[in-house]
């Protein structure tokens, strides 16, 4: 498995693999992994040539820093995890990487979050990190810059990551 820190080094490496013919998959994480990534990797892989699993813990999606800071970081055990499930690439940038000096564009998604608000005391809500923030409007904004950057950099065929599911 090949780790890249930097969306110029991922972007360069995928798009060489997008030249051969190649279809990628992606899962987005924020680490801790666990068998639902797990599955979701092996998904990705099976269906895709190359799989790249996306490591970063989004600070944009915290509205209480205590949460972010305590957060478990299982780095090694993430690394093992997703190069068992058939990931190829990992791509784990620093918060530089995607929040560099001066950053201050953002996405708002006012009707997303709304949605999200009404499904949540009805559904079983499950995301790919195993931890609730307290406004479905603040992890909706700080998910779309990450989900933007991702996909900007990995030029995937395939994406999976957060669902809602009954």
């Amino acid at each position: 498995m090949i780790v890249f820190e930097t969306i110029p080094e991922i972007k360069r490496y995928l798009s060489q693999l997008k030249i051969q013919g190649n279809t990628v998959g992606m899962v987005p994480t924020m680490g801790c992994l666990h068998g639902g990534h797990g599955a979701l990797i092996q998904r990705s892989a099976a269906e895709n040539d190359q799989t790249v699993v996306s490591i970063f813990l989004n600070p944009t999606q915290f509205t209480n820093s205590s949460d972010l800071t305590q957060y478990p970081k299982t780095w090694e055990a993430d690394l093992a995890l997703a190069e068992a499930a058939g990931a190829s690439v990992l791509f784990a940038p620093k918060e530089r990487e995607i929040y560099p000096a001066g950053f201050q564009t953002y996405i708002e998604v006012r009707e997303l979050a709304k949605t999200i608000m009404r499904e949540i005391p009805s559904r079983s809500f499950y995301w790919c990190c195993h931890r609730c923030v307290e406004t479905a409007s603040y992890y909706a904004t700080g998910s779309s810059i990450l989900w933007t950057k991702r996909l900007s950099a990995i030029l995937c065929d395939k994406a999976d990551g957060c669902r809602l599911e009954s």
